[in-house]
């Protein structure tokens, strides 16, 4: 081969592997353009729908305590029987015992009242009790100035709304007396015979709100907004206004926004930013924004140092462009596999809180439960009206509602650990426990359940595991027939053997799952109870356990009458598990 063609050769070949790693170099910064708006998305949807939890958390929680008084204190007073001398003042004494246990019990509450219907009670009768620091401190109310409840006062719609539309959401508006600004949520008290007795109100201090929002941070300059129905600000942080232009657009999302958080792109005259949005259980709104360019920074840096690295390499191709092939191929595809398991590992992470949250739900109404056995109890004590009998009562009360909430404790709080004992399931028993725990709310229902097993069959497995999945598809199956009123309940459960796999299937003769959900039943945040505070996470969580941890698989089917829930899981037994182990 003569010089020239050897040259030749040489600069066909260093152009050759020229133009690839040019190629690589574009494909990469692409890639990583995509990688770094992907995890943008993720994490701004990741942070909302954590957030959206937290503060659905904190909201439920005030509006558990002000309808559980309200209800409680409508179902024992009849407004006709204070026509009686003492009635009254009896009765009000009883609920100023229990307003103060519950507000010294209910730490993130800064505020509980009761006020009675001034056109029933002229006196202006009020229960206030407010927390200062440490102390549960009682306001008397006959102090405020004669116009504090009319009609004209504009700082007296927290009642007047309530009364007459059943709730009321308002803030942050400004106590004086404990001189700092609140967030309220009041609850109408209607009697056994339709009479509005007045309101039940819970406070919290809407400074912790307002921290909460503005630390919010996805990035440095992530900037984070809670808005009411109307779209008013509730929380934000320190000039953090937004724009007339990103406010109009926002403005017309309102409608897309819900439970589930979503993406939003806005191309303003200061950049492109992007947005996630998500609907609070009250009608409020989270919106966190990020401008694109930050995000973006990185890359920028990037193409700089990549473009260097280029004219680098094509003085050192001359030399060995074999060597160079290695040293900027491989490790820019390294890099893109680094980030791919970063967010891979991210998305788990993120998976374990979304299951986390769902402890909220599972735990409301035992908690509730016990706070209204210790209510009674000290009822009785006051009252001398303890016995043997009633004090077992009540222990045996408080004893179901631990036993209630410490295995949903132990689920969670063993989901995922290597370190968990496999155990031997003994199928029928374990649904049958299912079904005790459950027996006052299908009772309540008046739902009629059916279990038919062929015989004792045993699993080896995680036994909680198991049982929380048939906890929330049971509790699935009682939730959609509460919501059918022109026919008979009822809840078939079967189980059989078939091969190697064990077939269980739950029925409800309930309504079908809408077409809109039906691709997307077993996905997180996917409810159709988003209005009774549903999560999503129930068959999200019962999908995960049964494929990963029993190699199974769980679907369903829309029938005529009713949806069948099936459980498909190998029959292993220890020793077998053991072996292939």
């Amino acid at each position: 081969m003569t010089r020239k063609k050897a040259v030749a050769v040489v600069v066909f070949i260093i152009s050759v592997i020229f133009c690839i790693i040019v190629f690589l170099i574009v494909f990469t910064e692409n890639a990583n353009k995509n990688v770094y708006k992907s995890e943008l998305e993720e994490k701004l949807y990741y942070a909302n729908a954590s957030y959206t939890n937290s503060f659905n958390g904190t909201l439920n929680q005030m509006m558990s305590v002000a309808d559980t008084v309200a209800i409680q204190v409508g179902s024992v007073f009849k407004y006709s029987d204070y026509n009686r001398e003492g009635r009254f003042i009896e009765d009000k004494e009883k609920m100023i015992k229990a307003v103060r246990n519950i507000l010294r019990n209910e730490k993130t509450l800064s505020a509980v009242y009761i006020t009675f219907n001034p056109e029933l009670f002229p006196d202006r009768q009020e229960i206030w009790f407010i927390r200062k620091g440490d102390k549960i401190i009682q306001v008397d109310s006959a102090s405020l100035a004669k116009t504090w409840l009319l009609k004209t006062n504009p700082n007296t719609k927290y009642f007047y709304d309530a009364m007459e539309n059943g709730s009321f959401w308002g803030g942050p508006d400004w106590e004086t007396i404990l001189n700092h600004y609140n967030i309220t949520y009041t609850r109408r008290i209607i009697d056994k015979e339709g009479v509005k007795l007045g309101i039940v109100g819970t406070d919290i201090i809407s400074s912790q709100v307002t921290d909460t929002v503005s630390k919010i941070k996805v990035y440095r300059d992530s900037k984070a907004y809670l808005f009411n129905e109307n779209l008013e600000y509730i929380a934000k942080g320190d000039n953090d206004t937004l724009t007339e232009e990103i406010y109009n657009f926002i403005k017309t999302k309102k409608k897309q926004f819900s439970e589930t958080p979503g993406i939003y792109y806005f191309n303003s005259d200061n950049g492109r930013y992007v947005f996630s949005g998500s609907r609070l259980n009250n009608g409020w709104f989270l919106i966190i924004m990020q401008p694109e360019k930050t995000v973006l920074e990185p890359i920028t840096r990037v193409i700089f140092f990549t473009w260097f690295l280029v004219g680098v390499t094509l003085f050192l191709l001359i030399l060995t462009s074999c060597f160079l092939f290695k040293k900027t191929f491989f490790p820019a595809i390294n890099k893109i596999e680094e980030q791919a398991l970063f967010i891979i590992h991210q998305s788990r992470q993120a998976k374990l809180g979304e299951m986390i949250a769902g402890i909220t739900h599972q735990l409301k109404q035992p908690v509730n439960n016990a706070n209204i056995v210790l209510m009674n109890m000290q009822e009785d004590v006051e009252e001398g009206n303890v016995t043997d009998d009633v004090m077992q009562e009540h222990i045996k009360a408080l004893a179901e509602s631990v036993n209630t909430m410490l295995p949903i404790i132990n689920d969670f709080a063993g989901f995922l650990k290597p370190d968990r004992e496999k155990t031997l399931i003994n199928v029928k028993e374990e649904i049958n426990s299912c079904l005790r725990l459950m027996r006052m709310k299908l009772s309540f229902a008046g739902v009629r359940v059916e279990l038919q097993a062929e015989k004792e069959i045993e699993l080896y497995g995680y036994k909680n595991e198991f049982v929380q999945c048939m906890l929330n598809v049971i509790g699935n199956a009682l939730e959609a027939l509460e919501r059918i009123e022109d026919k008979r309940r009822i809840i078939r459960i079967k189980t059989k053997e078939c091969g190697d796999m064990l077939v269980i299937s739950i029925y409800n003769n309930g309504r079908e799952i809408p077409a809109e959900l039906q691709d997307r039943v077993f996905e997180p945040y996917v409810t159709t109870k988003t209005k009774d505070g549903g999560t999503g996470i129930g068959l999200y969580l019962t999908k995960e356990i049964i494929e990963e941890h029993f190699a199974g698989r769980i679907y369903y089917k829309n029938l005529d009458e009713g949806v069948v829930f099936i459980f498909e899981i190998p029959v292993k037994k220890e020793k077998e598990s053991d072996t292939n182990a």
